[in-house]
């Protein structure tokens, strides 16, 4: 397979799709990226959307630990939705279960595609590659992936984020 027909698997909010939470998308326009693009490279995929979630939906965040406590079924690991009601008062809900079917969904995509590189969006409770959200809805940044990333990487897929395009391309040249 020469570089042009590898399939890079990426999050649909980069490829400019309107899927993130909030019905937004973090299109990525850099010219490497609008390269694959132009070259039928870029294999559009939201896990959350493949788990069935909405859009929008409430934000999400991995509480105790990362996605590799997740995908072990650590315990009081967990990835928490929070919504408030229009009174303020805040809702929280376990959506553990929904982001893990959303991220072995992708896992089956990528072995159909035979993907061997991902890039996904950083800081995402599924595809965060190097940081993701501590759980305290704060903003607050700790090291480690997101469920989807953390399953990808652990079934061999590179993961890279649109913030490491050059490594991604590099990585890429070399396959």
């Amino acid at each position: 397979m020469t570089n042009s027909q590898q399939k890079i698997l990426v999050s649909s909010c980069l490829f400019g799709m309107p899927v993130r939470y909030d019905g937004k998308s973090n299109q990525v326009h850099a010219e490497i990226w609008q390269k694959w693009k132009a070259q039928g490279m870029l294999l559009p995929f939201c896990p959350e959307l493949l788990a069935g979630l909405p859009i929008p939906r409430s934000s999400a965040e991995i509480r105790g630990g990362t996605g590799f406590d997740v995908i072990k079924r650590a315990p009081n690991v967990k990835i928490i939705s929070r919504s408030s009601s229009e009174e303020k008062d805040i809702e929280e809900k376990d959506v553990t279960e929904i982001f893990l079917l959303g991220a072995h969904r992708l896992l089956e995509i990528a072995k159909q595609h035979v993907v061997k590189i991902a890039i996904l969006k950083e800081r995402s409770p599924s595809c965060g590659s190097n940081k993701t959200y501590d759980g305290s809805f704060s903003r607050k940044l700790i090291s480690g992936p997101g469920v989807a990333a953390a399953l990808l990487m652990e079934n061999g897929i590179k993961v890279f984020s649109e913030e490491n395009l050059i490594a991604a391309e590099k990585y890429l040249s070399a396959l």
